[in-house]
C-alpha cells in the first residue's frame, strides 16, 4: 500500500491495544512492513504481539486520490477505506479526507452520488476530541477516543455502525458513540465491524452474508454481539472474512472462505472462528 502524500523519515506508531503499544515502538505506516531502524523487531517483540503486526492489513479496494501532509507534528497512525483515508496525528487529533458521499469523512455533511468536492481532498479535523484508533471501513468510518470510548459515522445500509439502526438512505455524517464501554481496539471492513473491549471480549456487528461476524448465523446485527467467550488481543475484519488472535497467541478465522481465505484446508464459509494454526515463526 502506498501511503498517501510524501511524509519523509515519519515514525508511525501501531495505537492499540495498550499492550501492543507497550511493546511495539515503532511501525512505519498502519499496514507497513519495514522493521525497526535497529533490526531488533524479533528480539523486542513478544510472539503474539508479532502475529498482530503481521496481520495488520485492509483489503482496500479503492483509495481516494486526494491526500497531502498533515502538519509538522506528525502522524502516529493511518487507515485507508474504500474511497477515504483517516490519520491520527501525535497529538490525538484525528483527521479525514476523500469520498464523503455518506458522511464517512465524519464533518456533519454528505455530497450527491457523483460529485467531487475539492475541499474533501485536504484533510479535515474531526470534531476536537483526542483519539486513540482509527479504522476506515468501505464507506463508513470507527474510531476509538482517549477516554476508550467508541464512535462510528457513515453509512449504515446494513447496520455496520452498531447503533442499533439501519440507515442507507440516511447515514450518519457525525460521529455518534456506540454504548458506554471501554474498547481497546476496532476494525471496519465490508459493511460490518469488529472490536475488542477492555476486557478482552471480541463483539461483531453489521453484514452477516457469509459469517463475517462469528457469531454462529448469517444473519445482519445492527448492535454489538459477543463472538464467544474467549479473550482476545486484536482483530481485523477483511472484506467478508476475519482474523484475530487470542490471548495465548493462537491464529482464528471466520467468515467467507471461496479461496480458502480462512486457512483451515477447506474452501466452505465458517460462521465461528476456526483455528489457523498455533503459532506464527
Amino acid at each position: 500500500m502506498q501511503n498517501a502524500g510524501r511524509m519523509p523519515n515519519k515514525r508511525f506508531a501501531f495505537s492499540r491495544p495498550p499492550v501492543v503499544r507497550r511493546h511495539l515502538n515503532i511501525l512505519f505506516g498502519s499496514f507497513g512492513s519495514h522493521p525497526p531502524q535497529d533490526g531488533n523487531f524479533q528480539q523486542k517483540t513478544p510472539r503474539p504481539l508479532r502475529l498482530c503486526v503481521r496481520l495488520f492489513f485492509f483489503m482496500t479496494l479503492t483509495f481516494a486520490s486526494c491526500g497531502v501532509d498533515l502538519d509538522s507534528d506528525g502522524v502516529k497512525t493511518m487507515a485507508a477505506g474504500g474511497y477515504h483515508t483517516a490519520a491520527i496525528q501525535t497529538d490525538g487529533t484525528l483527521w479525514a479526507w476523500g469520498r464523503n458521499q455518506y458522511g464517512q469523512l465524519g464533518k456533519g455533511t454528505t455530497i450527491p452520488y457523483g460529485t467531487i468536492e475539492l475541499d474533501d481532498c485536504v484533510p479535515k479535523q474531526i470534531g476536537t476530541d483526542k483519539w486513540l484508533a482509527a479504522s476506515a471501513g468501505w464507506i463508513y468510518t470507527a474510531a476509538i477516543n482517549s477516554e476508550g470510548k467508541l464512535y462510528t459515522w457513515g453509512d449504515n445500509d446494513e447496520g455496520q455502525l452498531g447503533n442499533g439502526t439501519t440507515s442507507g438512505t440516511n447515514p450518519n455524517s457525525a460521529p455518534v458513540q456506540i454504548g458506554t464501554d471501554i474498547w481497546e481496539t476496532v476494525s471496519a471492513g465490508y459493511h460490518y465491524t469488529l472490536a475488542i473491549k477492555n476486557d478482552g471480549t471480541l463483539w461483531a456487528w453489521g453484514s452477516n452474508t457469509s459469517g463475517q461476524l462469528g457469531i454462529n448465523t448469517i444473519t445482519d446485527s445492527s448492535i454489538p454481539v459477543q463472538v464467544g467467550r474467549d479473550r482476545w488481543i486484536c482483530v481485523f475484519a477483511g472484506g467478508e472474512h476475519a482474523v484475530a488472535i487470542k490471548n495465548d497467541g493462537s491464529l482464528w478465522s471466520w467468515g467467507k472462505n471461496n479461496y480458502g481465505q480462512l486457512g483451515d484446508t477447506t474452501t466452505r464459509k465458517k460462521t465461528t472462528p476456526v483455528k489457523v494454526i498455533q503459532s506464527l515463526n
